[in-house]
């Protein structure tokens, strides 16, 4: 037997302990870094995750779908609120990252509108 028994290991207790220790381990160490230069790497990192995890999403796709789509279960509305709540932190996420960008204007060497340009480019092209 292991270290936890499966209804322990799915309890929230064990998930709040995981989640409080990888943030301790990985998030803690980056959020010391003092200027976004420390992040180039990182954000290698970051792009090949995005890449590992599409290249599993496209290969278990066609068995899941063929293991659980039936036509008559599509739910093409979902209004519960806990469901809306989650998604709209997503946005409000994705809204806020917009504040970086005054951080990483002033990390430039060479600080125009060209220069600016080309990072926005590139960062939405990655």
């Amino acid at each position: 037997m292991g270290l936890l028994s499966k209804e322990a290991a799915y309890t929230t207790e064990t998930r709040a302990f995981c989640i409080i220790f990888f943030g301790f381990c990985f998030i803690l160490p980056m959020s010391l870094i003092r200027n976004l230069h420390g992040f180039r790497y990182i954000s290698l990192l970051v792009v090949g995750s995005l890449f590992f995890t599409l290249f599993v999403l496209l290969i278990q796709l066609p068995s899941y779908i063929a293991a659980n789509y039936r036509p008559d279960r599509v739910v093409w509305f979902n209004w519960d609120i806990e469901k809306i709540v989650s998604a709209s932190t997503v946005a409000f996420f994705a809204y806020t990252c917009q504040l970086q960008l005054l951080a990483v204007y002033s990390e430039l060497q060479d600080r125009s509108n060209r220069r600016m340009n080309k990072v926005i480019d590139r960062a939405v092209l990655i």
